[in-house]
């Protein structure tokens, strides 16, 4: 049991326009969250796969709070005009989307401070379809 929080998207905005202040803010509510539930119950992110998404958030004062971070790693390319990888795992050859890949991502959220032991990857279990 526990809680899943998928914030699309802190600081970039989504839906709703983001603020700067987002990235502290998920700091503050994580602690809030965490302190409620306590440390028996589970506290995880759906956290962005793109280098954008990645940069501004604060995972270094989050990792502590959570027990795992699911990188979602999929939706790299959608419908549209030509045919991509909807969550390729290493860089490749699409000038529309070059970076956009499990390893880059996952590289870039180690470095932000996440322990190897708390990164889940979101892989698909779909596809699209063109004609």
């Amino acid at each position: 049991d526990g809680i899943d929080i998928d914030w699309e998207h802190p600081v970039i905005g989504g839906l709703q326009p983001g603020q700067p202040r987002d990235a502290h803010n998920f700091v503050l509510l994580l602690a809030a969250i965490r302190t409620a539930i306590g440390p028996g119950r589970l506290l995880t992110i759906a956290a962005p796969a793109s280098a954008r998404g990645i940069e501004p958030l604060e995972y270094a004062d989050m990792a502590p709070l959570l027990d795992w971070v699911s990188v979602m790693t999929y939706d790299f390319h959608s419908g549209g005009t030509r045919a991509g990888f909807n969550s390729a795992l290493y860089n490749h050859d699409d000038p529309s989307n070059p970076k956009s890949n499990t390893h880059d991502a996952v590289q870039a959220i180690l470095a932000k401070g996440v322990p190897r032991s708390k990164l889940v990857a979101g892989v698909p279990f779909y596809g699209r379809g063109w004609t």
